[in-house]
């Protein structure tokens, strides 16, 4: 457990006072050890409220804080994204700033006393954890939204605070572009994209689905929870054009499939019984209506419901829904490692997102241009794309070889050696 000098815990950040913060109010439990490690996935949320009792540095028995999720969504989908953040989004935010809550509790650190040498003991336990920087930015984003949200709340009840995470900068990122985008050879990718054969004679089905789905995010580049919220009512089709509705981060886009694709899409159709996923259908938009998204969470929020799930699962308990992004992970996984690609060790390297590196960068390769890219795969910067074509020149241009000189071979013969210039 983390534990902080006590001129950290003693030097706090607001002036205390009578009321509670709504967003961070007390929360009445029972502080056992289970409590507080789970406490901030089980609390109701309201932004950061003090503990019952300010003095003692140890949570007192029966009292503890938690985070108003309705508040702080609320918050989230008003200043983030320009007030039009994705359900993922603010799912996101709401799991991070739970994290953050239970490493405060896990700290003894109540809201008033959080300074900015806390934040940054909170950074150095990321640091500790191995996470990535892209990882612990992304974190101290949420954790600023957080802390401004409670800043805001106290401000207006008349107390005096200020945000201890707002100049807390992520640590420098020591990734070089070839460590962050790692990539299959076209080998690799050619051997990937047959390995669901294993399953052609027993499970063609299965066999269809799986091939379609990994041609969808390597030769098209979808992201994985773009395939898990395409519909069929996302397949549009214009004489013999195919193409998809994909429901991306920021925006939808058109994805025009190749026409080696539209066999693989077909086919899974063909082949996938209809009966069970327009059953689990109806299942679903029950639940949506309710609120209940379940395996659907991730298109929460989205215009359409009610839509027939594209990709869906065979198992006994869910056949015919929708696969959640767990589920798809898992089958991408599997192949990777079916293949070689991946060890059973590595657990950073080579992900299902790989696919997408490697759509961008043999893409590139093979002479497409960085906006025939950024248009196909939904990039919003150019900057982005940009990087596969850095990654690829730093390959194929090696300036140590432009050096006129031939070094001995190891067998001690001589080279035609050139003077340098």
């Amino acid at each position: 457990m983390p534990q902080f000098p006590q001129h950290v815990q003693g030097r706090p950040n607001a002036r205390s006072g009578a009321g509670e913060s709504k967003l961070m109010p007390s929360l009445g439990v029972e502080a056992d050890a289970t409590t507080r490690e789970d406490v901030a996935a089980t609390a109701s949320l309201q932004v950061l409220a003090p503990y019952d009792k300010p003095e003692p540095m140890e949570p007192p028995i029966g009292s503890s804080f938690a985070i108003d999720e309705d508040a702080f969504a609320s918050y989230i989908a008003r200043r983030v994204a320009r007030g039009r953040p994705s359900a993922d989004t603010v799912r996101g935010y709401l799991s991070d700033a739970r994290q953050f809550l239970t490493w405060m509790i896990k700290s003894h650190l109540r809201p008033e006393l959080l300074n900015e040498e806390a934040i940054e003991h909170y950074r150095a336990s990321l640091v500790a954890r191995g996470l990535r920087a892209a990882t612990i930015a992304r974190r101290l984003v949420v954790v600023r939204a957080l802390l401004e949200a409670w800043v805001r709340e106290e401000r207006a009840n008349g107390r005096i605070v200020s945000n201890p995470a707002q100049d807390v900068e992520p640590p420098v990122d020591r990734q070089s572009p070839e460590e962050r985008i790692r990539w299959l050879s076209l080998a690799q990718l050619s051997e990937l994209l047959e390995a669901p054969t294993h399953y052609e004679i027993e499970e063609p089905a299965r066999a269809a689905r799986d091939r379609l789905l990994l041609a969808l995010l390597a030769l098209h580049g979808l992201r994985l929870v773009e395939a898990h919220r395409l519909d069929e009512e996302d397949i549009l089709r214009r004489g013999s054009t195919v193409i998809l509705r994909v429901r991306g981060k920021r925006h939808d886009r058109d994805v025009y499939l190749r026409s080696d694709t539209i066999p693989l899409l077909e086919c899974w159709l063909a082949l996938r019984d209809r009966e069970p996923v327009l059953r689990q259908r109806r299942i679903q938009l029950e639940r949506q209506q309710q609120g209940k998204w379940g395996a659907d969470r991730a298109m929460e929020g989205m215009d359409r419901q009610g839509g027939i799930p594209l990709f869906t699962s065979f198992s006994v308990q869910n056949q015919g829904a929708r696969i959640t992004r767990r589920g798809l992970h898992m089958i991408v996984t599997g192949y990777l490692r079916a293949i070689g690609a991946k060890s059973a060790h590595d657990q950073r390297g080579i992900t299902p997102h790989t696919l997408r590196h490697t759509f961008a960068t043999q893409a590139l390769a093979a002479g497409a241009s960085m906006e025939q890219l950024q248009d196909q795969g939904g990039w919003m910067k150019p900057e982005t794309v940009r990087r596969y074509a850095h990654v690829l020149d730093r390959v194929g241009q090696n300036p140590s070889e432009r050096i006129p000189l031939t070094l001995k071979t190891p067998d001690g013969s001589l080279g035609n050696e050139e003077s340098k210039p």
